[in-house]
């Protein structure tokens, strides 16, 4: 009886921390101990991965409805199809001479497959995650490239903003949202998101990891960036060749598996290294 009555109580601490516990702490973590991202105006090569199945009422709107301030040629919008049985295909392909590419997934293999594929064909440095029916503010892509300008950011996340009613469910939801938003803003403060928008987010291509079908990029990423900061610890990475103490943590298979070269190296020849080809570590910033 004693054990029950302690899993009961001990559920209601979870379920009260994880509802208020956790917002509170993420809020004081990030008013005490958050940092600056150092934010400049600058454009590097962007890919805008448009997710879609089955969206022939929309992907036109969406492609059109891209007036984005950004410069074209240093952007490439690359709808990824995920085995669409409607026109959806046919209408982006019409898109081609404005510079719009269709990657055409094999099959249903449903999203997070499809944007694996996508990725690794994209060209750009960041590739911006988003789907078929979000409408984007013309600032959005300077807003997120702002943020790679610091080098410890990996991934960032933008906001989503709705339309509200004024019946009493939208007014619930209007302020879920507010306090939702204020606890990312206050985790990506001190660098631990624990999830990011799939209608709006960007990452530095270098540190995409393919994910399993059952995944989400909303999270997937998240956990990579985590990861790629882990794996940016004791590195020492130059182009695309790693090199790490033999007692590094992280096994070189993973980084193998990952792309990288790898040849596993003694401390004292690693001290002997130039000191510039340092590792960038990655956090996370959320969008302002």
């Amino acid at each position: 009886m004693a054990f029950v009555e302690a899993l009961f109580w001990l559920s209601i601490f979870l379920i009260i921390y994880a509802l208020i516990g956790y917002p509170l702490l993420a809020l004081l973590l990030g008013a005490v101990s958050g940092r600056k991202v150092q934010k400049q105006a600058i454009t590097p090569p962007i890919t805008l991965i448009i997710a879609a199945y089955n969206e022939e009422s929309a992907i036109a709107e969406k492609i059109e409805s891209l007036e984005l301030d950004y410069p074209r040629d240093q952007l490439e919008i690359l709808v990824a199809d995920d085995g669409s049985t409607d026109r959806t295909r046919e209408i982006v392909r019409s898109y081609a001479d404005r510079g719009v590419r269709l990657y055409e997934g094999e099959g249903r293999a449903g999203k997070t497959i499809t944007l694996n594929g996508a990725v690794e064909n994209a060209t750009g440095e960041i590739v911006v995650f988003s789907d078929a029916t979000g409408v984007f503010n013309p600032q959005s892509l300077r807003e997120l490239a702002a943020n790679f300008a610091d080098p410890t950011v990996g991934c960032v996340s933008g906001r989503v903003a709705y339309s509200y009613t004024e019946d009493t469910t939208s007014e619930g939801f209007r302020v879920y949202q507010g306090f939702a938003v204020a606890v990312r803003n206050a985790e990506g403060s001190f660098g631990s998101l624990t999830s990011v928008s799939g209608a709006i987010h960007a990452l530095r291509k270098s540190i995409f990891r393919p994910s399993e079908a059952s995944h989400t990029q909303d999270l997937a990423d998240v956990i990579h960036t985590v990861e790629g900061e882990e794996a940016c610890a004791n590195a020492i990475r130059f182009n695309n060749l790693v090199l790490f103490p033999a007692n590094f943590p992280v096994t070189a298979a993973r980084l193998r598996n990952a792309g990288y070269e790898v040849r596993e190296i003694g401390n004292s020849e690693a001290a002997k290294l130039d000191g510039g080809m340092s590792c960038l570590s990655l956090r996370f910033s959320p969008q302002n």
